[in-house]
């Protein structure tokens, strides 16, 4: 192929012509390849290919499909988007109430700790190493006493 790229340059073209890329590319496709291989020979397909590809993209987005669509879909469909939007304006409300309600708990459990009247009194408990330690925990966060707690050896 390469001697029929050549033998027709040296035939057809006249010495005052200047060759450039474009040129020879053309006549490398038109002349010396041509027909049916030229697409195998750019990368390109052949024109009945693109003619194939553009027949089965028509109606994509067109209102072809928009014509598909009838009153009961988009009434079904429309229904379902309410009953979506419904569980989550539901679930939205159970979270926010949740929320509150361990807001209400961590409140009272600070207001406990906080208030020694609100506590149970420790004298039932009988005196073991663990209820001594507790004592001291609860004597140490009444009085903010801290450093009581850290310099003892528990």
């Amino acid at each position: 192929m390469q001697n029929d790229f050549h033998q027709y340059v040296t035939e057809n073209l006249d010495s005052s012509v200047q060759l450039t890329l474009e040129l020879s590319t053309q006549i490398w496709k038109e002349k010396v390849v041509g027909g049916t291989h030229k697409g195998r020979v750019c990368g390109l397909r052949s024109r009945n290919d693109v003619r194939r590809l553009q027949s089965s993209l028509e109606g994509i987005g067109s209102s072809r499909q928009a014509k598909t669509l009838d009153g009961v879909q988009i009434a079904a469909m429309s229904v379902q988007i309410t009953k979506l939007i419904a569980g989550l304006v539901e679930s939205e409300r159970r979270r926010v109430a949740e929320q509150e309600s361990m807001s209400e708990t961590v409140q009272q459990i600070k207001e406990q700790v906080m208030n020694p009247a609100c506590r149970p009194t420790t004298s039932a408990l009988p005196m073991t190493p663990t209820t001594r330690v507790m004592r001291m925990i609860m004597w140490a966060a009444e009085t903010a006493n801290w450093q009581f707690l850290l310099s003892k050896k528990l």
